[in-house]
């Protein structure tokens, strides 16, 4: 039985069920590992003997050896361990899920199985200089919509911690700026909606974008368009604006990209004596296990300022 088979009866299981950003992620991590399979003549029949399990190390080592990393760099532990819950994830779902192909799986591989820990990292956030100098980097663009747009998305990842697909999918409904309850409504991830409240410059920027640009466009249409006015903001584009801001603004020490604005939205609600609970609503998380990621990374100037504010 080829491996790519029972990974394309897998993927179209999960079509409906989860996320299209999740659904991408498991098809390109499974296919790496079909191709692999493939390449070295390993069908599924080798998942059914107790060694089974050697057959994922030997492919993680293979990984680590011939796929780098963004800018030529070693697989980061995250990737790699993306990599082994994925494999570990069909794998289960072929022995339990799956009457055609329950027969080729030895349950003690999904015991063998470890998934790597993730190597911690203190995450470096942008300092107050640096968003400064992007903001100020915004009104370089050729026309007032984009200067604006800029400044206001700018404000909201930092202001409120959204994820990128998040602000994407804003929409002028879900957006209310109102003195006395200013807040958006997004829709992340596990298919749940939360509202995140706006401080006082997003709500400004965001007010002032919608009654110069937006004014009049039904509210179901997305708050922020491209170049066209028309259409959405991707996320690829949102990342490649944090690239030329950070360009712009000679920003350097820490990565300019949008997850960048999420930490610094965490670290700066820490650092103000923030409850780590209503971060853990604010930022969408289901359980408090992945706020606590976050704080764990918390760079060092922020735990002192956290301190310091308590004392």
């Amino acid at each position: 039985m080829i491996v790519r088979d029972a990974v394309q009866e897998y993927l179209s299981s999960i079509r409906r069920k989860l996320e299209q950003r999740t659904q991408v992620g498991y098809q390109q991590r499974l296919g790496v590992f079909a191709d692999w399979c493939t390449a070295s003549g390993i069908s599924l029949e080798h998942f059914s003997k107790r060694s089974g399990y050697r057959i994922v190390d030997d492919f993680i080592e293979y990984l680590i050896t011939t796929h780098p990393g963004k800018k030529g760099q070693v697989l980061s532990s995250t990737t790699v361990r993306g990599y082994v819950i994925s494999i570990k994830v069909f794998l289960r779902w072929c022995l339990r899920k799956s009457d055609e192909f329950e027969e080729y799986i030895n349950p003690i591989i999904l015991e063998r199985v470890e998934i790597p820990k993730i190597e911690r990292k203190v995450v470096e956030t942008f300092s107050d200089r640096q968003v400064t100098a992007m903001l100020a980097a915004c009104e370089l663009e050729y026309n007032e919509h984009l200067k604006l747009r800029n400044r206001a998305i700018l404000s909201v990842l930092i202001g409120t911690g959204i994820r990128v697909h998040e602000l994407c999918g804003l929409t002028i409904e879900c957006t209310h700026t109102e003195v006395e309850d200013a807040h958006i409504k997004v829709f992340g991830k596990g298919r749940m909606w939360r509202e995140v409240p706006l401080d006082e410059d997003s709500r400004k920027l965001v007010g002032r974008y919608l009654r110069r640009f937006r004014a009049g466009v039904e509210g179901s249409a997305p708050l922020f368009v491209d170049k066209s006015e028309s259409r959405a903001l991707t996320r690829s584009g949102i990342e490649q604006l944090f690239e030329k801001l950070g360009r712009i603004a000679h920003v350097t020490g820490v990565r300019c990209s949008p997850h960048t604005a999420r930490h610094t939205y965490a670290t700066r609600f820490m650092a103000e004596g923030g409850n780590p609970y209503h971060l853990q609503k604010c930022m969408g998380h289901e359980t408090f296990a992945t706020t606590e990621k976050y704080l764990k990374t918390l760079p060092p100037r922020d735990i002192r300022a956290a301190l310091r504010r308590v004392k």
